[in-house]
Formats: C-alpha cells, structure tokens, sequence
C-alpha cells in the first residue's frame, strides 16, 4: 500500500514538474525609452535609442520610432493612412489587419517602402488607447525583413503600453543641459534638441495659453567673446523675425507674430546663456503671445524622412497662425504632399530659405503651395530688370533657374572681383586690403543686400532680404520690403 501510494505521488510530482517546465515563461514588461509615454516589449536585438523616441538595432539597419498625438487625432491619422495616400508617398501596402487591445483599438500596416532609390520595409501601427494616438513605426532595410517578419512585429505590436505620465526626470534627462532649480516651474514638453517648455501652472494645454509658459532653447555654435555678447545677444534677437514681422504686420495687417512664430511683442526675454560652447536662450510668454494667445511649437522630424503624417497632423491639431519650415528640398516637397493628403492648410507658410528655394521644389510642388512665403536675398525682378537679365543669362549657361544660393555664391564672386579691380594686383596682400575697404552701394548689387561692407571679422554689416512669395505656383516674386516689392502679398495661403 505504501509502496503503490508512493508511486502515485512520484507520478503526480513527475506530471506537475512536466506541467511547470512546459509553462510559458512570464511576458517581459514593456519598456518605455526615457521620456515617452509609449512602451513596447521589443524584438530581441533592439535597445532603447539615445537619439529619437524609439529603439534601435544598428546591426540590423532597423529602428521603431514612437509618436504621441492627442487622443482625438485617432480618425485624422486613420483617414491619412489609406492604400491610396501611403502608394503617394512611395509605400505599397501588403498588409492590413485591425489590432484590439483591452483599454483601446488599432490597426497596422506593412509593406515595402522605395525613396530616393533606397528600398526598405516599414510597418506602421496606430493606435487609440490609453488617451493618446500612438504611431509606432517599425523601419528596416529590405533584407532584414526575412528574419524581422510581419508576425514578429505584429507580436511586438501586441504589447504596447501607455503610462499615465512620464516622471519629471526623464524629461530633464534628455536635454542637452542642466536645469538646476526649476523655482517652482514644471516641465510640460522636453526633447534631445534642447527645447524645453515649462510652467507654472495647472494645465499642460500651450495652445491656448491662459498661463505664463517659458520656452527655452538651444542653437548650435561656439559663445562668443565675452566683449562681443551683449552685441550677439542683439543680433540673435533679431534674426528671431521679430523686427522683420512687426513691420510687415504693422504694413499688410498681418498676423500677431515673432519668435518661431508664435511669440508677439509681447515676449519678455529672459537672457542668454553662453556656457557649455553653445548658445541657449529663453523667453517667457505672456498670455498675450500671439494672435489668440498662443505659445510657438516646435515640431521635429528626421532628415529626408519618408513620412511626416505625425507632424503635419501635429500642425493640424493646434491650428498654429503661422508655420515656419526649414527642412532640406526633398522634406519641402514631402510636406506638401503630406498636407495635400491631409488637407491641411495653415492660414499662412513662411519658409525659412532652404529646400523652398530650390528650383526642384516648384517643379515638383509648386502648384501645391501657392501663397508660401520665403525669405531670400535673391528675387528675379520685373522682366528687363537687371536681375532679370542675369537670371536668363544664367539658365542659358546653366539650364537652371537661378535660385538663392547661386545668387549670394554669383554675388560673392563679383565682389572679389571688383576688389581685384581695385587692388590692380593679384597679390593676396593687396586683395585683402582691398576687400576691407569694400563699400558696395544697393544699385551696385544683383542681390537685395542694402550694400557690402565689411567689420574687423569680414561680416558684411549690409547684408539684408527680401520676402518672396509663390504666387502662382510657378515664380516668386517679392513681397516685402514695399520697397522691393513686385507684388503686394496674398494672404491667406492657398496651398492648392
């Protein structure tokens, strides 16, 4: 008896040790990158990323990229990611199935993606839950898709996780400084660029700012001597488009702007800090900041991305006055695609130079963003006009439209030219000094400059724009100062 009851029990040990060994393990907990309120269980080989919100496998040439958008931009985002829209943008959707979720709902996509003849796979989820829209993208080179495969991302996209917040730490972690007594001040909005908002209120909410918000930033660059700061500081300030933009407001009526085109005269600096070799600088906004009272946004994205839907539908959300674009030709010419998809038009786009002003970018898009305006040194002019000539005279030579930058590196040449002149001599000496005692006249210029002089660091003090504006979707034409103006601004931005 004894002997049977112990082979029974041998056998029941023996069936629940099999049982426990042939248990699952337990599912790893997601983890959220450093300031992100998403979190995944990623695939073996990805770490959290020190550079975007998201992870990395180097060695794989792949990375999943993590976005936050409000809760309510779900069926916007939903709307923009159709087999039509994403085929647009260079994508073919292979797959597509809904994904459920206990607190929420989703879907995801996947297929191959081709741009700038590089081949990749990307699949896309989007997600309601939790209170917010999360856009998790999972972008790979096309050969590790054989062992990245879509039922592997679709497990990883099973165990996404919203927390409530993202503690304080993490969002003073990722800046690029040192905030070392917050006096009271909350962090609202942190990122790896240096720009940090705080507050010291209740709400969260910047577009409509019913409470002080202080915006701090960060430019890349050596700090200048310390006799030269107060002189640096002014400049920077300025080049912020305040001064240009009360002008222009004060002559067309336009909207209430400055700083990253949010901030109105209303802006109470802070002061610059000049430690660290790089240039900072903060500001806090009053309730008055803007033409309803809004703080600027800064809205990031990767160079030469090959989707910015989460940052036109950023734009979209907060309904900005204005929006500033500096992005490389290629990033211009998908934003205007991606707002065309999107219908989305802001009241005005001001662009800040850059890949506006390449004669590629109106080729391709120009009759999707008629009314942009761009700040430029260069403007063709009436035809018969002497800019005009040299413009034709330039196509003829080149088979290119001359744009901004040809038109400062053409300018820059004549000008050693003429000191050359000057100087009768093709000694470096004499050159030199002849450029130090340059003092060119506005009417002796092919560009919009009020002049070239130089100051002891070879500045030209002189150096000044113009506004342009394309009009017709064809050629821009200036706008502003109304002394250079061809034509009189259109406002609102027509887009399309």
């Amino acid at each position: 008896m004894h002997s049977l009851r112990r082979n029974v029990l041998r056998v029941l040990f023996g069936a629940l040790a099999g049982l426990l060994l042939a248990a699952p393990a337990r599912a790893a907990d997601p983890v959220f990158p450093t300031n992100s309120r998403i979190g995944l269980v990623a695939p073996a080989g990805f770490t959290p990323s020190n550079r975007f919100p998201g992870f990395e496998n180097p060695q794989a040439s792949a990375a999943i990229l993590l976005v936050e958008l409000p809760g309510d931009a779900y069926a916007d985002v939903e709307k923009g990611f159709t087999d039509e829209a994403l085929k647009a943008r260079g994508m073919t959707v292979q797959l597509r199935e809904p994904l459920a979720f206990k607190d929420g709902k989703g879907f995801f996509i996947s297929g191959p993606q081709e741009s700038g003849g590089v081949k990749r796979h990307e699949a896309v989820m989007i997600a309601n839950m939790g209170g917010i829209t999360s856009i998790v993208s999972v972008q790979m080179v096309e050969a590790t898709h054989a062992t990245l495969t879509d039922a592997m991302v679709r497990d990883t996209f099973k165990t996404l996780a919203i927390r409530p917040q993202v503690p304080e730490s993490e969002k003073l972690a990722v800046l690029p400084y040192k905030i070392g007594n917050l006096a009271k001040f909350r962090i609202v909005r942190s990122g790896r660029e240096g720009v940090a908002i705080l507050t010291d209120g209740p709400s969260d909410e910047v577009t409509a700012v019913e409470q002080p918000f202080m915006l701090i930033g960060v430019a890349p660059g050596e700090a200048p001597k310390a006799e030269d700061r107060d002189k640096f500081a002014r400049g920077l300030f300025g080049s912020i488009w305040v001064d240009a933009f009360a002008n222009y407001d004060q002559t067309y009526g336009f909207y209430d702007f400055g700083i990253s085109g949010g901030i109105s005269a209303d802006v109470e600096i802070a002061g610059i800090d000049f430690g660290g070799g790089s240039l900072s600088f903060g500001a806090t906004l009053s309730t008055r900041g803007g033409s309803d009272g809004s703080a600027p946004i800064d809205i990031a994205y990767a160079a030469n991305a090959t989707d910015v839907q989460s940052q036109v539908l950023q734009l979209k959300e907060k309904k900005p006055d204005v929006v500033i674009m500096i992005t490389y030709t290629s990033d211009a010419i998908l934003f205007a695609k991606t707002m065309q998809a999107l219908d989305y038009k802001p009241p005005m786009l001001l662009a800040d130079d850059a890949g506006y002003s390449d004669p590629s970018f109106i080729k391709a898009v120009g009759k999707l963003s008629v009314g942009a305006f761009n700040r430029s040194s260069w403007s063709v002019g009436p035809p018969g006009s002497p800019t005009a000539v040299i413009a034709e005279m330039y196509k003829k030579k080149s088979g290119d439209e001359m744009d901004d930058t040809a038109a400062r590196q053409m300018q820059g040449f004549l000008v050693l030219a003429e000191a050359i002149d000057r100087a009768g001599s093709t000694d470096p000496a004499k050159i030199q000094a002849a450029l130090k005692a340059t003092d060119l006249k506005p009417d002796q210029l092919m560009i919009g400059y009020k002049g070239v002089k130089f100051d002891e660091k070879g500045q030209n003090v002189l150096a000044a724009g113009v506004i342009i504006q394309l009009q017709d979707g064809e050629n821009y034409v200036a706008v502003w100062p109304k002394t250079n103006a061809q034509k009189t601004p259109i406002m609102p931005y027509k887009g399309w």
